[in-house]
């Protein structure tokens, strides 16, 4: 997560607008969720929010050239003051 740091420097508070539009209230609590397990179950909730971009899919190598898949939420999201609350809220 530390990369996305050089990414948000150019983004201003308009591009979060879209995201807040984007995600339902009950959603905000499945995202925290995705952030902090790194992983997504197979619903219909978490499909939506990967086609809407709120999750992002990553895939890497490793040490035994293996492919590896993780999930993590959209950058600009983490400072949106719904997703801290629900954030917080984790048990």
């Amino acid at each position: 997560r530390e990369g996305y740091k050089i990414l948000l420097e150019g983004t201003s508070c308009r591009g979060r607008t879209p995201y807040n539009r984007t995600i339902a209230e009950d959603e905000w609590a499945k995202l925290a969720e995705v952030y902090c397990s790194q992983t997504i179950t197979n619903t219909d909730g978490c499909r939506k929010l990967l086609f809407n971009r709120c999750i992002l899919e990553y895939r890497e190598m490793d040490d035994q050239q293996n492919v590896v898949t993780w999930y993590d939420i959209h950058p600009v999201i983490e400072d949106i003051p719904q997703f801290r609350r629900a954030l917080a809220e984790m048990p």
